[in-house]
């Protein structure tokens, strides 16, 4: 797969009535640097709704675009704090410099962790409805 095929990727998802999203420009690392790295954390009962998983998969695939480093962790069950304290853990074994909370029901525009990111911040909260 090619970048032009992920754009299409992230156009697709934004087109299917998620929403429209200005599609990124990857931004070239400078020497030296690292990507940054974030996991996506998702606790859930069983399941994620359809449009969860899209824009999930969305935001994955322009946050990378962007030259973010992504991981998705889900983790099912009903004890819901045992369920983040291991998404916790795993964040931490796989070096993640940040963790994105995902309810299983949420949906979000694509470019929604960048918007995050660009705060600069150790923790940044969002409303949503």
């Amino acid at each position: 797969m090619n970048k032009q095929d992920l754009l299409n990727g992230v156009q697709a998802v934004a087109t299917s009535g998620v929403v429209q999203t200005p599609l990124p420009t990857p931004r070239p690392l400078q020497p030296g640097q690292r990507p940054v790295n974030v996991m996506i954390s998702v606790p859930s009962g069983r399941t994620w709704e359809s449009r969860t998983a899209t824009c999930v998969a969305g935001l994955a695939t322009y946050s990378a675009l962007n030259g973010v480093q992504i991981g998705i962790a889900n983790l099912e069950g009903s004890m819901i704090t045992k369920q983040r304290n291991d998404l916790v853990q795993m964040a931490l074994n796989q070096n993640a410099d940040y963790m994105l909370w995902w309810d299983s029901d949420i949906t979000a525009p694509p470019d929604s962790l960048m918007k995050l990111l660009a705060h600069q911040k150790d923790i940044v909260g969002a409303t949503y409805n």
